[in-house]
C-alpha cells in the first residue's frame, strides 16, 4: 500500500490531482445533471471570481527522507509467577518499551514562517495571510501557504521520534474453584505512556512542524474478570472488562492556522473575559450542562490552546455473557458430543439498563461503546480588520456519538449470537473412563465392579511396594522389612476400601458416566489415597535409618521427605 501511495504522488504530470475551490471560487453544483453527464462535473473552478490561491489543483507528493529507519523497540520485563496466599495464586509482571526511529510527516512545501498570529488564541500562528481567509465562513484558501504553487502539500516522512510506555500486570486466581464449581480469573494492568508527535500526523497548536510529548492513546487502568460455571450439559461464562476513560483532544472543526489539514486543537476562551458575548454565552451554557469530567477538562484549560489527550472518556463497563451446550459422548445417541451449541450476548448490561430506563444515567453511559465528540469549537467566520475568527460552541462536546447516523447520541446495541456446529465423521469419541478402560468400549461387555476396582488399582501405586524392592541395597533388617510389608498391607486394604464405592459406581452407570462426574468423583478418591499416603510414608520414614534413608532413590526420599512434613 505504501509503494502504491507513492507512485501515485510523484508530481508527475500523470499523478493523481486534487481539485479544491473556496469561497467564491467553488462553482455552483448541478446535482440532478451529476448522475446523467459525467462532463458536468466540474474540473476547474470559477475564473477570476476568487484571487488565485482559492483554487487549486495541484498534484499531491510523497517522498521518504534519506535519513528515514525502520521503527525500533527496545523493551525489558521482569514477571514473578507461582505466588500463592490464602489459597489464591498470584502473577506480578512489569514491562517498559522505548521506541525510537518513530515515523512523522513533515509538509516540505508549507511557509514555516506565520503571516500573522491570533492575539485572542495565544498568539496562535496562521501561515496564510488574512486576505487568504474568507471572511464570511472562515475557509483558508487552499494554495496560500504554498512555497511553490507546483505542488500541493509535498509530504516527507521522517523517523525521528520516540516514545515511553510503562506497563504493570497483576492477576489472580483461586488455587480451587470457589464453592468447588466456579473457577475465576482477575486481572488488573496499569499502563502509562507517553508519545512524542508532530502536527503534520495527530492534533496540532499551531506550529504543526515542532514536536511535543503528550500521553499516549491507551487507557491507564484495564481490570478483566472472567468467571464460569458449568452444569450438565450447559456451561456458563461471564466476561466482565472495566477500562478507565480514554484520551481524546478538544479541537476546532476547520482549519484555523491554514497549513491545509482540519486538525487544528481547540482555544478553550473564557466566558468571563471574552470579547465575543455570543461565544461566551454558549461556552458558559457548555460549561454548566457538561458531565464533572468534560468541565473538568475545559475549566483547567481556560484561557490556554488545549492540550493534546487532555480529555478523558468515563470508565467503561462491559460484561459479555456466553452460554454453550455440549452434550457429552454416550448422552445422546448418534449425536453424542458431535454436536456444540453456543449462546454469546454482547453489551448484556446496555440491554438491562435500556429495559429498566437507566441509559442517560452515569452507569448508563459507563457501558457506552462508541467514540467520543472531540469538536468544540466551530469556525463561523473571520474578522479581517481584527484578525481573528468567529466561533461557534458545540453543545455536544464530550458526548458519546454513532457517527455513522448523523451525530445523533445513542447507546452500543446489544447483540445476541447463536452458533451450531455439527462434527461429521472422524474417529470414534470416547469417554474419559473408556480412554482409562474404567468402562467397558463399545461392543465390549460391561465390566464387573472387581474388574473396575482391578483398574482403579493401576491407576494408584503403592510407594512402600517399591521401597520393599529395594530391601538388599537398603540393607533392611529382617524387622524392618515385617514392619514396612505390614504398612504396605494395611495401605492396601484401606485404599482398596476408597475404590470401591467409584468401583461400583462405574460398574452400575458404565457408559452414562460423563467426564464431569467422573473427573470430580477421581479427584476425592485421589485426595484420600493421598492421605492415606502420606501417613504410611510417615510411618516408614520412622522406620529408616539416615544412612538408608541416603540411599533412596531421588523419587523415594522426596516421597518419605514429603510424607515426614505431612
Amino acid at each position: 500500500d505504501r509503494i502504491a501511495a507513492l507512485v501515485d504522488a510523484t508530481g508527475l504530470p500523470n499523478t493523481i490531482r486534487q481539485l479544491v475551490c473556496v469561497g467564491d471560487a467553488t462553482p455552483i453544483p448541478n446535482w440532478r445533471s451529476y448522475g446523467v453527464d459525467d462532463n458536468a462535473i466540474p474540473s476547474t473552478c470559477l475564473d477570476g471570481a476568487a484571487p488565485i490561491e482559492f483554487s487549486t489543483e495541484r498534484p499531491t507528493v510523497l517522498v521518504f527522507d534519506s535519513t528515514f529507519r525502520a521503527p525500533l523497540s527496545w523493551r525489558g520485563n521482569l514477571q514473578v509467577s507461582g505466588l500463592s496466599i490464602d489459597g489464591w495464586q498470584l502473577r506480578l509482571g512489569g514491562t517498559y518499551s522505548l521506541g525510537v526511529n518513530g515515523e512523522s510527516n513533515i509538509d516540505l512545501n508549507l511557509h514555516h514562517t506565520p503571516a500573522f498570529t491570533l492575539a485572542d488564541e495565544g498568539n496562535r500562528p496562521v501561515f496564510v495571510s488574512p486576505s487568504s481567509i474568507v471572511p464570511s465562513s472562515g475557509a483558508v484558501a487552499p494554495g496560500a501557504s504554498r512555497i511553490t504553487e507546483r505542488f500541493g502539500r509535498v509530504i516527507s516522512t521522517v523517523s525521528d521520534l520516540h516514545s515511553q510506555t510503562a506497563q504493570l500486570a497483576l492477576s489472580l486466581a483461586p488455587t480451587r474453584p470457589l464453592f468447588g464449581k466456579i473457577p475465576l480469573y482477575a486481572s488488573y494492568t496499569f499502563t502509562q505512556s507517553r508519545m512524542q508527535s508532530r502536527g503534520f500526523d495527530g492534533t496540532t497548536a499551531g506550529d504543526p512542524f515542532e514536536r511535543e510529548w503528550s500521553s499516549g492513546q491507551q487507557p491507564e487502568h484495564n481490570i478483566i474478570i472472567n468467571a464460569s460455571l458449568r452444569v450438565k450439559w450447559l456451561s456458563f461464562r461471564l466476561l466482565t472488562n472495566v477500562t478507565s476513560g480514554m484520551p481524546y483532544t478538544p479541537i476546532v472543526a476547520g482549519d484555523v492556522n491554514g497549513d491545509g489539514l482540519n486538525n487544528d486543537r481547540a482555544f478553550v476562551f473564557d466566558p468571563a473575559s471574552t470579547t465575543d458575548m455570543l461565544l461566551g454565552g454558549q461556552m458558559a451554557e457548555l460549561l454548566a450542562a457538561a458531565p464533572p469530567r468534560v468541565r473538568d477538562c475545559l475549566s483547567r484549560q481556560l484561557g490556554h490552546i488545549a492540550a493534546r489527550n487532555s480529555c478523558h472518556t468515563g470508565w467503561r463497563v462491559r460484561p459479555d455473557v456466553n452460554v454453550a451446550l455440549n452434550p457429552q459422548h454416550q448422552s445422546l445417541p448418534f449425536v453424542g458430543d458431535r454436536l456444540h451449541l453456543s449462546l454469546t450476548t454482547v453489551n448484556a448490561m446496555g440491554a438491562l439498563l435500556r429495559v429498566f430506563g437507566l441509559s442517560g444515567t452515569a452507569l448508563g453511559r459507563a457501558t457506552a461503546g462508541y467514540g467520543t465528540d472531540p469538536v468544540l469549537l466551530y469556525v463561523a467566520g473571520f474578522d479581517p480588520t481584527t484578525q481573528r475568527y468567529e466561533y461557534r460552541v458545540n453543545q455536544q462536546f464530550g458526548e458519546a456519538r454513532d457517527r455513522t447516523m448523523g451525530g445523533r447520541s445513542f447507546s452500543a446495541p446489544f447483540q445476541v449470537q447463536l452458533r451450531a456446529d455439527f462434527f461429521f465423521g472422524g474417529p470414534s469419541r470416547h469417554s474419559l473412563a473408556q480412554e482409562l478402560g474404567l468402562v467397558a468400549k463399545d461392543g465390549e461387555k460391561a465390566l464387573k465392579p472387581e474388574q473396575v476396582k482391578a483398574r482403579l488399582r493401576s491407576l494408584t501405586s503403592n510407594p512402600l511396594a517399591q521401597l520393599l524392592m529395594l530391601r538388599d541395597s537398603l540393607l533392611l533388617t529382617e524387622k524392618q522389612i515385617q514392619d514396612i510389608q505390614q504398612l504396605s498391607n494395611g495401605f492396601e486394604a484401606h485404599a482398596d476400601s476408597t475404590l470401591t464405592p467409584l468401583a461400583q459406581y462405574l460398574a452400575e452407570h458404565g457408559k452414562r458416566v460423563s467426564d464431569d462426574d467422573l473427573g470430580k468423583r477421581l479427584a476425592l478418591v485421589q485426595a484420600r489415597v493421598r492421605d492415606l499416603m502420606l501417613v504410611v510414608l510417615k510411618e516408614a520414614s520412622d522406620l529408616l535409618t539416615s544412612t538408608q534413608k541416603e540411599r533412596l532413590p531421588e523419587f523415594l526420599r522426596d516421597a518419605l521427605a514429603a510424607g515426614s512434613q505431612g
